[in-house]
């Protein structure tokens, strides 16, 4: 592997990539899973969330539907 200038690597390297907040570990139902339309999702996170970041960021979207609507019921 060369660096953008043509230098070669030496060594051992890796890689790794950060979304800059939180991430879902764990999504009830699975992906696969059929759903239905008054279908409730619980995610669990690889660590803390502000309500105010996830009211900002979340979105459900159904295929050829657009954005439909949520509600967030927080836990402690």
């Amino acid at each position: 592997m060369k660096s953008a200038s043509g230098a070669q690597f030496t060594g051992t390297f890796g890689y790794k990539f950060n979304s800059g907040g939180p991430f879902i570990k764990t999504l009830r139902p699975g992906s696969y899973e059929r759903i239905d339309e008054e279908q409730y999702f619980l995610l669990q996170l690889n660590g803390p969330a502000t309500l105010q970041s996830i009211q900002d960021k979340v979105r459900c979207s159904v295929e050829g539907t657009g954005f439909g609507p949520y509600t967030i019921w927080q836990t402690d």
